[in-house]
């Protein structure tokens, strides 16, 4: 029996490129994701003093802070608009993925443990979009910032990065299992089709 034939080639040329895919998705879409959340909670708590004692570099202290968390919040929303390109990314290659796996179909080809593991991911996908959604509704109120990402209450400016970090971090979460999910199957398609 010849292994080597165009259609075999093909789906193994598939299932290497959902394979890669998801490598892609994975890699990149929870880079940086828990930093300035990290950086955040590192902020230590900016209790104010009692009356009458104020001390000498409180309130540089809080203007430190602030700053911080002014230039997290730009970090942030930067990540947020990288970790939803990478989304839609994610989104292009599961329809690139598809097309290939309807071809092999309509070869004949036994594609239902492949064609399994896209869908999950496709399902995966869009539940890392409604978190990132969420982290974006967060970073949009700016609960503790004013209009022009200036901090108005610590406390709440805190709150907030870390709530849109938690929100960024389960999306990538999501989308990295998924992708994991898919490589197996990837693997193992490409397994079979060489026995």
């Amino acid at each position: 029996m010849k292994h080597g034939t165009v259609s075999s080639g093909l789906l193994l040329r598939l299932a290497a490129g959902l394979t890669a895919a998801a490598l892609v998705v994975t890699g990149i879409l929870g880079s940086g994701v828990g930093v300035a959340v990290a950086q955040a909670a590192a902020i230590p708590d900016q209790t104010a003093p009692a009356a009458g004692q104020f001390q000498v570099g409180d309130e540089q202290r809080n203007e430190r802070a602030n700053a911080r968390l002014e230039h997290l919040l730009k970090q942030a929303q930067m990540m947020l608009a990288i970790q939803k390109d990478r989304l839609d990314m994610a989104r292009e290659e599961a329809a690139f993925a598809q097309e290939r796996i309807d071809a092999a179909e309509a070869r004949g080809k036994d594609i239902a443990a492949i064609q399994a593991a896209l869908d999950m991911f496709k399902t995966q996908i869009e539940a890392a979009q409604s978190l990132s959604d969420n982290a974006g509704s967060i970073l949009d109120a700016r609960a503790g910032f004013d209009a022009d990402g200036k901090v108005v209450d610590l406390d709440q400016a805190r709150d907030t990065l870390r709530q849109a970090g938690d929100a960024m971090r389960e999306a990538s979460r999501t989308l990295r299992e998924a992708a994991r999910e898919l490589r197996r199957a990837a693997r193992q398609y490409r397994a079979s089709q060489i026995e």
